[in-house]
């Protein structure tokens, strides 16, 4: 096991923190956020979401680090795992107390935080989709922390949630619930930057799907098409897909027939099919990296888009 630890948070919250954040969480099995009570109340709202974050109190702010609160740390890491492999991810000025242990040096960024991009006529719609089990909810989630922009959450994972239901139960009504809460989530935002976890194409793309597999509740061609003319297509600037090659996690949502990679590669061939038959073939960007390098490879792309924003305003 890996444990990522995140230490020396500036006071006012900034980018370069940021940063070392979203790598640690993203290079390692655990992450570990220690820092004094108010900031981590501050951090525990942003970051909740992540189930690997632990978040550590220690007395010191970012310019009075001690030993002492090293040591904490290091004995709060063995308690998750006596056996783990312990990198601390730092700004520069940690080094030296840190000596003879596992570094990674970043945080450069000196933008404050919590600096949101004002709203603009033209909303700049950012798409994250792919088949289950890659990582694009955390990459969307992490994605809208790290920028302070709306997230769209996936509608069919809140609709199933919220009704206990699994993939194989779902029937031509949960679908068609599935369509219009994306529409109806999607339609809320208006601001000149947002990330969407999942859209109308992805979920016809899963409803074709278990529309060809008799093990599932039976979606009919009729049905199909009922779905279809529900669908609200959006203008999608940019649309980043996750390929298949992540083990397939049972949720207990899922339907683990599915998890074969040859399975997954079929259904996700048939999503590019359908996304290029709306017109989107060149808003494809494919995302072959670790987590770590999609976010990085995403996140230029914002800034630069942010940067272009601010230059025509």
């Amino acid at each position: 096991m890996k444990i990522g630890i995140c230490i020396g948070l500036r006071q006012e919250l900034l980018r370069g923190d940021m940063d070392l954040i979203m790598q640690a969480k993203k290079q390692c099995d655990c992450c570990i956020v220690a820092s004094e009570q108010e900031q981590l109340h501050h951090l525990k709202k942003l970051l909740g979401y992540d189930p690997i974050i632990r978040f550590v109190s220690i007395a010191e702010n970012a310019n009075s680090l001690t030993a002492a609160s090293i040591a904490f740390i290091e004995q709060t890491a063995k308690q998750i795992s006596e056996e783990a492999t312990l990198v601390w991810y730092i700004r520069p000025e940690w080094v030296s107390l840190l000596e003879g242990k596992t570094v990674i040096i970043g945080g450069e960024d000196m933008t404050p935080f919590n600096r949101v991009a004002e709203k603009r006529s033209c909303c700049h719609r950012i798409l994250i989709t792919g088949w289950a089990s890659e990582g694009k909810t955390t990459l969307a989630r992490d994605l809208a922390t790290y920028f302070q922009i709306p997230y769209i959450p996936e509608a069919a994972r809140v609709y199933m949630e919220e009704h206990r239901l699994k993939d194989e139960e779902l029937t031509e009504e949960d679908f068609l619930a599935f369509i219009r809460l994306q529409n109806e989530l999607t339609d809320a935002t208006h601001d000149s930057v947002i990330i969407s976890d999942t859209d109308n194409i992805t979920t016809l793309a899963y409803t074709i799907s278990y529309a060809s597999d008799p093990s599932v509740r039976a979606i009919s061609a009729d049905s199909i098409e009922k779905i279809k003319r529900e669908m609200q297509i959006y203008d999608w600037k940019k649309i980043y897909v996750l390929p298949p090659k992540n083990t397939y996690v049972n949720d207990g949502l899922r339907y683990m027939k599915q998890a074969d990679l040859e399975v997954r590669n079929k259904n996700f061939n048939l999503l590019i099919q359908l996304i290029e038959s709306y017109g989107f073939r060149d808003k494809i960007t494919y995302l072959r990296g670790d987590f770590w390098e999609n976010f990085v490879s995403v996140k230029q792309d914002i800034l630069q888009h942010l940067s272009n924003n601010e230059a025509n305003y």
